[in-house]
């Protein structure tokens, strides 16, 4: 089924812009539901993205199939093809300095800027986990990783891989800022509400903690008392090889395509690019921003890696004015002081997730984001 949705307005003789809609997007129907109450009849119909049967599909295929070897772009489109429903496949990076995508002619290349050849068995698994694990040791010729991202904008299945990296483009991040929200901003604003969540992790500053007695997490040299009666403390050694990094042994595609001596490196070195490219770390700072329904953000490739800056003005509350070097209570006012919160104001939101919700005559649009670097 084909949906489209926007603000619905009284034609108005003067008006010269016109209302803001969606692009036509693509579900497959799942299921109908039919209520009579009040006189009337309420369907409620329900679908999902033309891509998500994939999931429910798994492969023992092995490419190529006839045995040899086989370029890896060439058995990750041959095994969307494969598929269930079949799928279309495009390897894309962002044209410098605009919104447009170019076709990307080897997205897997080797350290010496050569295509990955190899032979590729699904493992009985579904498509997207095998591609995962294929491409996870490899880098695209510039030295990022493709992050995966349907395209619901076509009648028919298809995924895009689209090469992951703020610096692809040669832009800072905020250059790539799209939108400026203001919470607090009154009825100008289109903001309803905005939740943000703090959550200084361990891994942000790269530091391990154990208990008190030591951990096997930590490297550090474990105490203990030497007796109820000496209150003195004993330092042992700590456990052999605790702290240390235990690196991904590198697959037979790579040991094939590397050598034995550059096959771990290589390895590290596209683990990396992957991880950056799927954003998989923890920012210290995580938000929900309820705006009026915006339908203009409504395609996953235009927001891509983009951010929003976000002013939080702080409300009105009471602040106690002090004087003299003994801090004595002069006054009290009335004041929103700052003006601006420094934390959670920033131009580095950047852009996780967008969930539209219409329902009864009202529409809001939920943009998730994160922040790396809160008050920049």
């Amino acid at each position: 089924m084909q949906v489209k949705w926007g603000w619905a307005c009284t034609p108005c003789a003067t008006a010269k812009e016109k209302m803001p809609k969606s692009d036509c997007h693509y579900f497959l129907p799942t299921a109908l539901q039919i209520n009579y109450s009040n006189g009337g009849f309420k369907y409620i119909l329900e679908g999902e993205d033309t891509a998500q049967k994939t999931f429910q599909t798994n492969m023992d295929n092995v490419y190529p199939e006839v045995g040899g070897k086989m370029k890896l772009k060439d058995a990750v489109i041959q095994a969307w093809k494969d598929s269930t429903p079949s799928t279309e496949v495009s390897f894309r990076r962002r044209v410098p300095g605009t919104k447009t995508m170019s076709i990307i002619d080897e997205p897997f290349v080797t350290t010496h800027g050569q295509p990955v050849v190899s032979n590729w068995p699904c493992g009985g698994i579904n498509t997207m986990s095998a591609v995962v694990k294929w491409k996870a040791p490899y880098k695209t010729d510039k030295g990022y990783g493709l992050k995966p991202m349907f395209n619901n904008e076509t009648s028919t299945p298809h995924i895009m891989y689209v090469e992951s990296g703020c610096k692809t483009v040669n832009k800072t991040i905020f250059d790539l800022c799209e939108r400026t929200y203001i919470v607090n901003g009154g009825k100008h604003s289109p903001v309803i509400s905005f939740n943000p969540t703090i959550a200084w992790t361990p891994q942000v500053t790269a530091e391990a903690y154990g208990g008190g007695a030591g951990s096997t997490a930590t490297g550090a040299s474990i105490k203990r008392k030497a007796s109820q009666e000496d209150n003195d403390c004993i330092v042992v050694g700590a456990a052999k090889n605790v702290g240390e990094r235990t690196a991904i042994p590198p697959t037979e595609q790579v040991v094939d395509n590397e050598g034995p001596d550059n096959a771990q490196k290589a390895t590290d070195e596209g683990m990396n690019a992957q991880a950056n490219a799927n954003n998989n770390f923890t920012e210290p700072l995580n938000a929900e921003l309820i705006v009026e329904g915006d339908p203009e953000m409504d395609r996953a490739l235009m927001w891509f890696e983009k951010y929003i800056s976000i002013v939080v003005v702080n409300p009105f509350h009471p602040v106690v004015v002090r004087q003299g070097s003994k801090g004595q209570i002069k006054n009290s006012e009335w004041l929103a002081n700052p003006t601006c919160n420094p934390i959670l104001t920033s131009k580095t939101y950047r852009i996780t997730k967008i969930n539209h919700d219409m329902k009864e005559g009202s529409y809001t649009t939920t943009i998730s984001v994160d922040d790396a670097t809160p008050g920049t």
